[in-house]
């Protein structure tokens, strides 16, 4: 090191050591994806959880087909 005389070199070596770092961390974070137990997907509801939501769906579909004042009565916009 004390045969340096330009700044310049510092610089290089720190860089180089910060590229060092970022392989070894690298290399870290691959072994531990690799050993990471595989993601379950999460279980879907088999019925409607808000029946009143399902029902408020149903009427906007139908009232999308018909058209008619009965049917956009029918559709709880609470």
């Amino acid at each position: 090191m004390q045969g340096f005389t330009d700044h310049r070199y510092f610089k290089v070596m720190h860089y180089a050591m910060l590229g060092l770092q970022a392989e070894q961390a690298r290399g870290k974070a691959l072994n531990k994806v690799n050993n990471a137990p595989p993601a379950t997907p999460k279980a879907k509801p088999n019925g409607a959880v808000n029946p009143q939501a399902r029902k408020n769906q149903d009427a906007m579909k139908r009232l999308s087909k018909t058209g008619s004042i009965k049917d956009a009565m029918s559709i709880d916009f609470d």
